[in-house]
């Protein structure tokens, strides 16, 4: 019943999530015969709970009614032997009483454990995932006797760098590597490009690089320190990311570029001009007391993205990644999100993931990923 209940609740949120596009496809037939196949589930699962029930009833029923008229023939024939006298006999019957009851519950007690080992199963699972925590002293000591030497630095270039990736390698099994002894040297105000087919590791990538997952081998360094020896807070402090889909928190516009409530008003309209997202929130009712909706329900694709870039800039942190951050916009905003990575940020670390080449006239080097293996292509 619980498993069949969880079924239909996912099953009725992905239909509200995706109603655009069940609309937009004609779906409601197929939906609809998915709905009564899910509630004939439910019906046969709350039939057979209540059948249960049912046999259970009528087992304790039959074991009292059982052990009750065998008390009474026993009484009886006690009495009739002169063994027990009629207080006598209610008495033991009285006591026996009190025998049964912990019986009927024994009986019980497999159906109670029956109704909550789905969720104590659940529960346990989720209990036993990994949990995130910044670096102990046994995995720093570890780690560093573990680092790799980094690429060659460029020749004459004695600035320390601001982001490295020295060694890395990762997979998500053992013995089936995704990425493969990647390394990278970004100096501060570089502006990279990571290009690469569907599946290529960039994503991977990138969440390495916010320590979602841990490398199998080698190390991260940010100005020169491995992450290793500062944490996974303060890696996250350092670097500031626009996704492809952004997921903006149901509120108003200003508190979804001000997330962490750390930057003034000021500071805020000053990120919206940046990213663009100045033009269409002036022409809303509410302007920046406008509220966004569920994940951003009442903006298009590209305002949410434009909100997204701005969000990323009130961070203010050293290392500002753009995910397919363009992938929302019009050919012009996309000229305009360029000269801001030209002029506006022309001292800011940029890394861009991108599949749109067109973006790349920005920047000063590029790096495909293949194969596991990061190679430098376009400088």
């Amino acid at each position: 019943m619980i498993k069949n209940n969880h079924k239909f609740f996912s099953w009725m949120g992905d239909c509200i999530n995706g109603i655009y596009d069940m609309k937009l496809w004609n779906l409601f037939q197929i939906k609809y015969v998915e709905f009564e196949r899910l509630q004939k589930s439910i019906m046969n699962s709350y039939y057979e709970n209540r059948m249960l029930d049912k046999y259970k009833n009528v087992s304790i029923s039959f074991l009292d009614a059982t052990l009750n008229s065998m008390i009474y023939i026993l009484s009886g024939l006690m009495i009739v032997a002169g063994n027990f006298t009629i207080g006598s006999a209610f008495a033991f019957i009285t006591y026996v009483g009190y025998v049964v009851n912990p019986i009927s519950f024994l009986i019980d007690i497999k159906y109670y454990f029956a109704e909550i080992k789905p969720s104590i199963k659940r529960f346990d699972n989720f209990m036993e995932l990994p949990e995130e925590q910044d670096e102990t002293l046994t995995t720093i000591l570890r780690r560093d006797k573990e680092e790799l030497p980094c690429a060659n630095r460029e020749k004459g270039n004695v600035e320390t760098p601001i982001l490295e990736l020295c060694g890395i390698q990762f997979g998500y099994k053992t013995g089936n590597s995704v990425l493969k002894n990647i390394n990278l040297i970004v100096y501060p105000g570089e502006k990279i490009a990571i290009i690469g087919e569907n599946g290529s590791g960039k994503s991977t990538l990138l969440n390495l690089l916010f320590g979602f997952y841990q490398p199998d081998r080698g190390c991260i360094k940010i100005q020169g320190i491995p992450v290793s020896k500062f944490g996974i807070k303060n890696l996250r402090e350092k670097i500031s990311m626009v996704c492809q889909k952004p997921y903006l928190f149901k509120g108003t516009i200003e508190e979804n570029i001000n997330i962490n409530g750390k930057v003034s008003h000021d500071e805020v309209i000053d990120c919206c001009k940046k990213s663009g997202a100045i033009d269409f929130i002036e022409q809303l009712e509410n302007k920046f007391d406008q509220f966004v909706g569920q994940n951003g329900a009442k903006l298009s694709g590209g305002e949410k993205q434009k909100l997204a870039v701005a969000r990323a800039l009130t961070k203010k942190a050293d290392i500002l990644i753009l995910d397919e951050a363009t992938s929302g916009f019009d050919k012009e905003s996309n000229k305009e999100m360029i000269d801001l990575i030209c002029k506006e940020l022309k001292e800011q670390t940029i890394i861009c993931v991108t599949h749109r080449y067109e973006e790349l006239e920005s920047i000063q080097k590029v790096y495909k990923l293949s194969k596991g293996e990061l190679k430098l292509v376009m400088k």
